[in-house]
């Protein structure tokens, strides 16, 4: 007589139940929700550092009925926030219409390029609608103010540098023309 088949979610849960513990036992890991408690709407979590430990210990710091509707895919954006950081040296992190990105240096430095990320994709965002429709972002999906992009395909160095230097230039013929 065959053996009935497990629920397809059985493993699922046992790993994630797995996952849970060892990040409790292992790191004693708590939540500091300062005024903004655990509700079941979109909301970004972060951890105070960059590790691949992040999403393990915030997911288990979660509230239960939170694990199960929480995806990491904004612990992608530190792939891309520490290529901008290389590219960009000098540059200030900030956050700028609600996304992190980075400044000119100074006192009126000027968004260079924000970054965000969603449920299904990236996004790098230059702050300037006119900087994407100037480069071939192929076979990237774009907006005029956008190349978005997943975990899984990300964007090409070329790319990226291609998209920074063209803002760059765009910010200095600006600069000279206030001069």
């Amino acid at each position: 007589m065959p053996r009935p088949a497990l629920p397809r979610r059985l493993p699922a849960r046992l790993c994630a139940a797995a996952v849970v513990v060892l990040a409790k036992a292992v790191t004693a890991v708590r939540a500091d929700w300062r005024g903004a408690e655990p509700l079941p709407v979109q909301r970004v979590y972060f951890a105070n550092h960059c590790s691949n430990a992040d999403m393990p210990m915030i997911w288990a710091a979660l509230p239960s009925a939170l694990r199960a509707r929480t995806r990491p895919v904004a612990a992608a954006d530190y792939w891309l926030r520490t290529r901008l950081r290389a590219l960009l040296p000098g540059h200030v992190e900030t956050l700028s219409y609600a996304m992190p990105g980075f400044r000119q240096p100074g006192a009126k430095g000027r968004m260079v390029v924000g970054y965000a990320a969603f449920a299904r994709h990236l996004g790098l965002y230059p702050h300037s609608g006119s900087v994407i429709p100037k480069i071939d972002c192929t076979p990237f999906k774009t907006s005029k103010s956008g190349v978005l992009f997943t975990p899984d395909h990300p964007l090409r160095d070329a790319l990226l540098k291609a998209v920074i230097d063209t803002r760059q230039a765009e910010l200095a013929a600006d600069n000279g023309r206030r001069g």
